[in-house]
């Protein structure tokens, strides 16, 4: 099985016709060879019947002869004179020879009459009558084939004779049937076999051709289809033909629902794609926005870090003043007034600075707003 999965459909389909053809060919031949068969064996047991009737004459000679109306001369004499004027399909014809053999009477060559037959050989060198009178002795009667001449003719043909003994006067008659004729027959019903056979092999040589298309052609169809939507260049509106009933057809109809879902999952996924980009342009626009806030807020932070920077040299500016304060009290009474007022300056410095860490603080928690 898997050596022909090796073989294209096609392939399979007209080595299916081969093996057909070469079945009926053989099929052919064997009916060739019994027809061969059964029109040699007519024509030999039609000689065999006739032989046989014929032998009837010779017994009913041979009755007047027992019987005292005829001498054996005369009765043998008219015997042969009656079997040497019958033929039987039109030329076919009756001999007589004896066991020596020689030749009692031949009808179409006279010739031969009172001959020895021993000498006489087909051009095979088969010798004929030595071989019909061994068979009559030892057998009574039988079929010998040979080749001889046709009345008329002088190259020999394919011959066969059934012989049959009369034992009564020891004579050997003999008729036979050219095989040509018989070839010629079976060559005619060859010729009529070959051409129905012809006839059959192109009948079966279309069919197997239309049946090849008609399954080949929509796999071809689905298989190029196939291999364009794996290499990914495929135009999924194409679909297959869908007329029929077979399973070429039921493969279009499955093919046909796989592209209308993948038409499906691809509009699906194409409605998909336009929603995330909508997603990732806005998303875009909100980090524009959080990195300019974030930009504001840093600003904010620097000018939070000055004003803690001025804050702080107020305050060691304060500590200087308090301290200078501090000493002038305890050195002299007398600027006791001036290091108040200095002390009320500080305070009011203090009070500044404590205003303005205030707003430090708002500007921070503002900020920390901004920031959640």
């Amino acid at each position: 099985m898997n050596t022909l999965r090796g073989l294209s459909i096609s392939r399979r389909l007209w080595l299916i016709l081969i093996v057909a053809m070469a079945m009926l060919l053989a099929l052919g031949l064997l009916m060739l060879k019994q027809i061969h068969d059964d029109l040699y064996e007519g024509k030999a047991q039609k000689t065999q019947h006739v032989v046989q009737a014929v032998s009837g004459v010779l017994s009913y000679y041979h009755g007047l002869e027992t019987a005292g109306s005829l001498s054996r001369e005369a009765a043998q004499q008219q015997a042969l004179t009656l079997i040497s004027t019958l033929r039987y399909d039109h030329d076919d014809y009756f001999w007589i020879n004896d066991l020596r053999p020689y030749m009692v009477m031949h009808p179409t060559n006279a010739k031969l009459d009172g001959k020895d037959l021993s000498a006489i050989k087909d051009p095979d060198g088969f010798a004929i009558f030595n071989e019909m009178a061994s068979l009559a002795k030892t057998r009574g009667a039988g079929m010998v084939d040979y080749r001889w001449p046709k009345p008329g003719a002088q190259e020999p043909v394919q011959k066969t004779s059934y012989v049959q003994l009369f034992e009564p006067w020891g004579w050997v008659i003999g008729s036979g049937v050219y095989i040509d004729d018989m070839q010629a027959e079976f060559r005619a019903q060859a010729w009529k076999a070959s051409w129905a056979g012809l006839g059959i092999a192109l009948i079966m040589a279309v069919l197997v051709t239309l049946i090849a298309r008609s399954i080949v052609r929509p796999l071809q169809e689905a298989v190029q289809a196939m291999a364009n939507i794996a290499s990914g260049e495929s135009d999924l509106t194409r679909s297959l033909d869908t007329h029929g009933r077979d399973e070429v057809t039921l493969l279009a109809h499955h093919f046909n629902a796989f592209t209308a879902k993948l038409r499906n999952v691809i509009s699906h996924l194409q409605a998909t794609a336009s929603a995330l980009e909508q997603s990732s342009t806005e998303m875009g626009s909100d980090a524009s926005d959080a990195q300019q806030r974030s930009q504001q807020q840093a600003l904010q932070m620097d000018q939070v870090a000055t004003a803690i920077n001025e804050v702080t040299y107020a305050v060691q500016e304060v500590a200087k003043n308090a301290e200078h304060a501090a000493s002038e009290m305890r050195g002299a009474q007398s600027q006791a007034e001036q290091g108040q007022q200095n002390i009320d300056s500080s305070l009011q410095q203090i009070d500044q600075l404590s205003g303005t860490i205030n707003q430090a603080v708002e500007v921070i928690r503002t900020l920390a707003t901004q920031s959640s």
